[in-house]
């Protein structure tokens, strides 16, 4: 795979996307907030944009009211892993030559004592445990590539978390590489 670089044009936009990104996820209170600002500003705004008012911020409630019900919720909380996929076999992986293990990001970390705690996301641990058991699916194991970078300035690297937690499952360090460059995604797929 390929991935060309981005124009000059584009860069702008992509860091414009990649700072609101994380802040208009659906359901979290970011994007509740910025959809009753704009039913707000839509609501006394010019006279022609106050019909629309009213029936945006009732899609808003509707869908939040939907999204709140267990069953819906459920179904959106599998967003990586369908229930009809079955674990990966050792015949679906033959012929692979490396494991890759992309984090998902890290929800809080702090500094206590002088030491960096991070709480990793709940994907990046499954991720990592998901990797160590298809590295012990292989009789003399794979080489193991742990991917993710640090978002901020003050975030821990996402592949060292990687790394603690596939050895915790079993994986040898020595058998665990690291990726430590990329921010997003994307640059994952580029540098691994």
């Amino acid at each position: 795979i390929r991935i060309s670089a981005p124009s000059r044009w584009a860069s702008p936009f992509d860091a414009f996307v990649e700072v609101l990104k994380p802040l208009l996820i659906p359901g979290t209170l970011t994007f509740l907030l910025f959809g009753l600002t704009l039913g707000v500003l839509l609501a006394y705004g010019p006279r022609r944009t106050r019909p629309v008012a009213l029936p945006w911020l009732a899609l808003l409630a509707l869908f939040y009211w939907i999204g709140s019900v267990p069953a819906v919720g459920e179904v959106l909380a599998t967003r990586f892993h369908a229930r009809d996929a079955g674990l990966v076999t050792l015949a679906d992986v033959t012929g692979a030559r490396a494991i890759v293990v992309l984090g998902a990001g890290v929800r809080r970390s702090y500094v206590a004592g002088g030491q960096l705690v991070a709480i990793p996301d709940p994907q990046t641990v499954y991720n990592a445990v998901e990797g160590a058991r298809i590295y012990h699916l292989f009789p003399n194991g794979l080489p193991v590539i742990a991917s993710g970078g640090q978002q901020s300035g003050d975030d821990p690297v996402e592949s060292g978390i990687l790394r603690e937690w596939l050895a915790k499952a079993g994986v040898p360090e020595d058998r665990i590489l690291l990726e430590s460059g990329s921010r997003n995604t994307r640059e994952q797929a580029r540098l691994v």
